[in-house]
């Protein structure tokens, strides 16, 4: 709050009202200035702090994405194996073989909690345009993705209590599925089925949030540019 203080003598001539008045301008010029350049410095340290958040937050979801699309492919081929013996067993009218272990890693789900702070502080402005544009884009791909984790999630859970209803130890201690109905065949066949498919979109979502922050890392701000990169990491799956 800037504060100004009447003359402590009386003004008696227009000369000296002009100088006071011209004084006071100055006084208040030279207190605007030092208060906008304490703000600016604020303003540029905030700044520093949330650009290193966010490269923070880059770095630990690219390196969570890498861990998180191997170990969806790896289940995708899980069921893909289990798939093909349902579909065996239901042709043949065979018994369903013992299933291979499964070891599951654990998955994160993509966060950008640096831009969600940033947003909700009121500091997008300190940010330039295209950074603007780029967490942006980096938000809204993780915004995507979280449902596709949900819906793998529910998949995987319904898979796992049917399995569990079958599910038994021989002898040898190996697991094996008391399915011998077509209906219930077919049924572990759905679920399968469903399965893979959750992952599979769940899995090309997670490649592209990890296109678009290993382009965030590499210094890339142009809207265009993140999406081409979302692109290329999304073709760069294994089938």
């Amino acid at each position: 709050m800037l504060d100004v203080h009447p003359p402590h003598e009386t003004v008696a001539t227009w000369k000296a009202f002009f100088i006071h008045i011209a004084t006071i301008c100055v006084g208040l010029l030279i207190a605007v200035g030092l208060e906008q350049t304490v703000e600016a410095v604020h303003h540029h340290h905030q700044r520093e702090q949330l650009l290193s958040s966010l490269d923070r937050d880059t770095r630990a979801t690219l390196k969570d994405a890498d861990i998180s699309i191997s170990e969806y492919y790896k289940r995708m081929q899980w069921d893909r194996i289990r798939i093909e013996q349902v579909q065996s067993a239901l042709a043949s009218h065979t018994a369903l073989p013992p299933a291979a272990p499964q070891t599951l890693a654990l998955v994160t789900v993509p966060a950008d909690p640096a831009w969600e702070a940033a947003k909700a502080g009121g500091l997008i402005p300190l940010f330039s345009q295209d950074e603007i544009a780029a967490y942006s884009e980096i938000a809204d791909v993780v915004g995507r993705a979280r449902p596709r984790l949900e819906v793998a999630r529910n998949a995987h859970v319904k898979l796992g209590d049917f399995e569990k209803r079958y599910q038994f130890v021989g002898v040898e201690a190996t697991p094996g599925y008391r399915l011998e109905s077509t209906a219930d065949l077919q049924s572990y066949l759905d679920l399968l089925l469903t399965d893979q498919s959750a992952l599979d979109g769940l899995r090309a979502m997670t490649a592209v949030v990890k296109g678009a922050e290993a382009a965030i890392l590499d210094g890339e701000r142009d809207h265009g540019r993140v999406e081409d990169r979302e692109i290329a990491a999304l073709k760069s799956l294994p089938k």
